[in-house]
């Protein structure tokens, strides 16, 4: 007992060591809580710290030891704040066998801090298509019967299994989606482009933008077009109020003004206009990176020039002036792409101290902070089954794609932060 004693106070030393730190601006909050920890010192069980400090010890675990810490007892499940932060810094990865479908409704969490896999087992995963992952949300859907609404769409958290359900919508024969936040939340937007290919002749409309949010009924069309824009589309993202789509065929961006019901095209830069070096057009891979810090959408381009090289081109599109930005310090291989009439068109900037996350569903530009701050400025591509392409020596992904995992299809996740 005397050694546990002599532990515990060993510990209330250290947070009591890290606070004043904390506290240097407001002298009367640090004089408030130097009184309350002399006294709190005396204490030999967790919970009865103040509510203060046991946030502050929390914010400071990932986001496993967090849930683990609120597990001890009734009294810190109860004083965590529901927007405490996470020392996690870096997206985690979700892996899962699939073609198109989930197949046996089994996932894989890989959180990389501490290199750990976790094992997620839900029937509801069996047979569903995955559209989206953000905010720690999954957006699915599955095939019904019915013969006027063949997709139901629904939302779940591997982290918290809670599913919550969507209106059934008919969708198109191509058609990529995602949402504007956490479905938790009172001003979540669902986001569905679907284009008819196949439709009879005597159909209008190919084209459709429709949105929805959770507790809705239906879905709202809210677009409707006769252009297919050729078909193919490569990701969404959703930005400020702005929902994008990546297009190839028609080398453009489609964006939709949710709040103004306005639908626009935006051409891409001139790099992806024209073949430079090669026999043929070389064939882009274009991801779309959502970065609400400066409230824009990240454009990054990937084309390979041999077996394992490849160019990228990082452009940045600035909403209030509809025009292209190239970010100079993530671009790798753009000299051999462009001639001196595209730099007078596409103005210069840098990115700096961040981090840019791109898969075929999903995008991140991150903050390199605390752990992470030795991956400013660098690109991480997870997609199909391969490994993980980053742009830098420190390799954070490599366990991921031991035994099993080598073999499943990836897509970034982040733990449900409720911030």
């Amino acid at each position: 007992m005397g050694r546990s004693l002599t532990r515990w106070g060993a510990f209330v030393k250290i947070v009591v060591s890290y606070l004043p730190q904390s506290l240097k601006k407001n002298p009367l909050r640090a004089k408030k809580y130097r009184q309350r920890l002399t006294y709190h010192n005396t204490v030999t069980n967790l919970s009865d710290l103040p509510v203060e400090i046991i946030n502050f010890i929390a914010e400071r675990l990932y986001y496993i030891d967090q849930i683990r810490f609120r597990a001890v007892c009734k009294r810190l499940q109860s004083s965590i704040y529901n927007h405490i932060k996470f020392a996690d810094r870096l997206p985690w990865i979700m892996g899962y066998n699939s073609s198109k479908e989930i197949h046996g409704g089994l996932i894989y969490l890989y959180e990389p801090s501490q290199k750990r896999r976790y094992r997620v087992d839900n029937e509801i995963l069996v047979g569903a298509e995955l559209h989206a992952s953000k905010f720690g949300w999954l957006l699915l859907s599955k095939k019904t019967k019915s013969s006027t609404s063949p997709h139901s769409f629904f939302f779940y958290c591997p982290f918290t299994g809670e599913i919550i359900l969507l209106p059934e919508l008919d969708m198109g024969d191509a058609n990529r989606a995602t949402f504007s936040t956490a479905p938790t939340s009172s001003d979540c937007v669902i986001f569905v482009i679907s284009i008819h290919l196949l439709s009879p002749k005597d159909v209008d409309y190919k084209f459709f933008v429709s949105t929805c949010s959770p507790g809705d009924t239906t879905w709202r069309s809210n677009l409707r077009l006769y252009e297919t824009y050729g078909g193919l589309m490569f990701n969404v993202a959703y930005v400020n109020g702005v929902f994008y789509c990546a297009f190839h065929a028609y080398q453009m961006m489609g964006a939709y003004n949710h709040a103004l019901q306005e639908w626009k095209v935006h051409p891409y830069p001139p790099v992806f206009k024209r073949p430079i070096v090669f026999e043929r057009p070389p064939y882009y891979f274009l991801y779309l990176i959502e970065s609400p810090d400066d409230r824009s959408v990240i454009l990054l381009s990937k084309h390979y020039t041999g077996p394992a090289e490849y160019c990228l081109n990082v452009f940045r599109f600035d909403q209030s002036h509809m025009k292209w930005c190239r970010i100079e310090n993530f671009t790798s291989g753009y000299s051999e792409s462009h001639d001196h009439d595209d730099e007078q068109t596409v103005e210069i900037e840098n990115l700096n101290k961040r981090m840019l996350f791109y898969s075929d569903l999903n995008g991140l530009s991150l903050a390199a902070e605390g752990e992470a701050s030795e991956l400013a400025n660098t690109t991480h591509g997870n997609y199909g089954g391969g490994m993980v392409e980053s742009s830098c020596l420190l390799q954070i992904y490599d366990w991921v794609h031991g035994g099993d995992g080598a073999l499943l299809k990836k897509v970034w996740i982040q733990p449900p932060h409720t911030r």
